[in-house]
């Protein structure tokens, strides 16, 4: 049994992520975006508890997001980054975002 350890509902999301390390700025994809933090598939390698200041972008969604985070673990050619601080309309994006999500539809047929 996996035991789900997030605080905050993820949304996958395609998008694009800009990090700014030691005067470099690395291009990576978004993957998920939630309330704490995002998933972007990177070659980077910073160190666990590293903060990063970056920016982000999803597709479809109108306007960028900078912010600094902290490298909470990593994977395989990916980063799971938790947000240090609480972004300006990060509200209306996951709003947004709930809003396009695919209803489930509830079968009410008998068998």
């Amino acid at each position: 049994m996996t035991i789900e350890r997030r605080r905050y509902k993820r949304y996958p999301v395609s998008g694009r992520v800009e990090f700014m390390t030691e005067a470099v700025e690395t291009l990576s994809k978004l993957l998920d975006i939630g309330k704490g933090g995002v998933l972007n598939q990177s070659e980077i390698k910073p160190s666990p508890g590293e903060e990063l200041p970056f920016r982000f972008t999803v597709s479809g969604y109108q306007g960028a997001f900078e912010v600094t985070g902290n490298v909470v673990r990593i994977q395989v050619g990916a980063l799971v980054i938790e947000f240090l601080e609480e972004l300006a309309k990060l509200k209306d994006l996951l709003g947004w975002l709930e809003r396009r999500e695919p209803k489930k539809l509830i079968s009410t047929a008998h068998s």
